[in-house]
């Protein structure tokens, strides 16, 4: 299923079933233009496969499939599920390629190969509002990084909010006027790892967002 080439090396493309968890489909794309590997990942939403009993569970998971061109009925992998469903029809290096996509995914969330590149923390001196909104360390790991969530280039005075999947707001703090930057500091005790959404509403200013916190 990854690594039939039915363009030949013209678009080397998947189709993923993100279903809800478009989170996980956008976290996927980001790591994938880390490493390079220059694949096309689009939607292709389909419930047959093993990724279905993860979502009956409401666990987040993803299903590839081969490119575009079968999924649109112009060709397909005549041989699946058939006897000549043999490595000559087959191309290795796409597929060698997407796994490590799908390898560096999984390492990223459970926080051994680091976490994205943050962007750099602001100037100290820079004067209130001037700074850029930006939110980092953004995934959170209670193991590697210290000293909170932070908001900065937050248009005071603002409240920030912080909700699960489920709805439920587990945070709430206001940032008085005068002050550009809001630190949530998540207790592991209080807030398990997942995927949290924030919204921050200030003067003039409506951001929302996700943040991932791994163990």
């Amino acid at each position: 299923m990854v690594a039939f080439d039915e363009e030949n090396g013209l678009r080397d493309d998947y189709g993923l079933a993100y279903g809800q968890y478009q989170w996980l489909y956008d976290y996927a794309r980001q790591v994938g233009s880390l490493y390079g590997s220059d694949i096309i990942y689009e939607r292709f939403e389909y419930r047959g496969s093993d990724h279905k009993p993860f979502w009956d569970r409401g666990l987040a998971a993803l299903a590839a499939i081969h490119g575009r061109a079968d999924m649109l009925g112009s060709r397909g992998y005549v041989w699946y599920h058939t006897t000549e469903d043999t490595l000559d029809k087959l191309r290795p290096e796409l597929a060698y390629r997407f796994a490590r996509d799908y390898a560096a995914t999984l390492a990223h969330l459970a926080g051994v190969a680091g976490t994205f590149p943050d962007p750099p923390p602001p100037p100290a001196d820079a004067s209130p509002h001037s700074r850029p909104f930006a939110v980092y360390p953004n995934p959170y790991g209670y193991a590697s990084a210290a000293g909170g969530v932070h908001f900065v280039g937050v248009k005071s005075p603002a409240t920030v909010e912080l909700y699960d999947l489920a709805g439920r707001r587990v945070a709430r703090e206001e940032v008085a006027a005068g002050s550009d930057e809001f630190v949530w500091r998540p207790a592991a005790e209080a807030v398990a790892p997942g995927v949290y959404l924030y919204a921050v509403l200030g003067a003039d200013q409506e951001e929302t967002g996700k943040i991932v916190i791994v163990k």
